[in-house]
C-alpha cells in the first residue's frame, strides 16, 4: 500500500470468508480505484494453468530460473509459456502480478489460488472524519487481503492449506492508512479513525467477531479510554 500503515483486522482459515469481508469494507470507502491489483506466487504447474484461465493477459515471471546477466527477466505471456508440465515445472515458482478492472475476476482469482502467497489490493479513500481532523488520502488508503501468508511482504508463510481449496486457505485482511493516520504525535485521532472504519465494517459483517485480530481489539479498547498507542505496521 505504498508509504502507508497496513493494520491487520481479520484473520480466518477461509479465504472465501476473508474475501467476502474485504468486499464489505471496500464498499464503505467513499471512493475506490476502478482497478485492482492481483498478485500470486504459483508453485505448481496445475496452479499456473488455473491462473492462466483467470488472467490470460497477465505477465508471468519465472522465478525458478538461474540468473542470466544477458537477460534481466524471464517474463512470459500466457500463450508463450511451456506447454508441458515438465518444462513448466523447471520455471517454478512463477509470479503473476497485474492490475485488472475491479469487480471482475477477483472471486475467480481467489478460487484459483494454490498454497503460494497471494494478494488482492484495492486502493481508495475512507470517508472524511472532520470532527477528528482526519481527511481522506487516496494515495495511501485501501483494503488488502493476503492469502497463505501472515504478512503483506509474503515473508511469513501461513500454515499449509489444501491446494485449490479457498474454504481451507488461511487469509489475512488489512486496512491501509497514510503514515500519519495513527502516528505517535496524534495517536488518539489515528486509532479512532481505525476504529471508526472497523465498527462500520463489522456492523455489516455476518462473520464472527471472534476472528478479529488482536491489534483491532486493542485499538478499540484503547480508543474507548481516550488513550491509544499506535500499533506496529505489518
Amino acid at each position: 500500500m505504498g508509504n502507508s500503515m497496513a493494520y491487520p483486522v481479520f484473520t480466518n482459515s477461509s479465504a472465501t470468508d476473508v474475501y467476502a469481508l474485504a468486499q464489505r469494507l471496500r464498499a464503505l470507502m467513499s471512493w475506490s480505484r476502478p482497478t485492482v491489483r492481483l498478485a500470486a506466487e504459483l508453485q505448481t504447474a496445475e496452479g499456473v494453468w488455473r491462473m492462466v484461465n483467470v488472467l490470460p493477459n497477465a505477465p508471468y515471471e519465472a522465478e525458478g530460473v538461474p540468473f542470466d546477466p544477458e537477460r534481466w527477466g524471464h517474463e512470459y505471456r500466457a500463450d508463450t509459456l511451456p506447454t508441458t508440465d515438465g518444462e513448466l515445472e523447471a520455471l517454478l515458482p512463477i509470479l503473476v502480478d497485474t492490475d485488472v478492472p475491479a469487480d471482475g475476476v477477483e472471486q475467480t482469482f481467489v478460487r484459483a489460488l494454490g498454497t503460494g502467497p497471494a494478494t488482492i489490493d484495492w486502493h481508495g479513500v475512507w470517508p472524511d472524519a472532520p470532527e477528528l481532523g482526519l481527511l481522506a488520502n487516496s494515495k495511501y488508503e485501501g483494503v488488502q487481503a493476503v492469502f497463505n501468508t501472515n504478512d503483506v511482504d509474503w515473508e511469513r508463510p501461513a500454515a499449509s492449506a489444501a491446494p485449490a481449496d479457498p474454504d481451507r486457505s488461511p487469509a489475512l485482511l488489512l486496512l491501509g492508512f497514510r503514515n500519519s493516520a495513527c502516528s505517535q504525535s496524534r495517536p488518539r485521532h489515528g486509532c479512532l479513525r481505525l476504529v471508526q472504519v472497523l465498527q462500520l465494517g463489522l456492523s455489516v459483517s455476518t462473520l464472527g467477531a471472534a476472528s478479529i485480530s488482536r491489534s483491532a481489539q486493542y485499538a478499540t479498547c484503547s480508543a474507548g479510554t481516550g488513550s491509544c498507542v499506535s500499533r506496529a505496521p505489518v
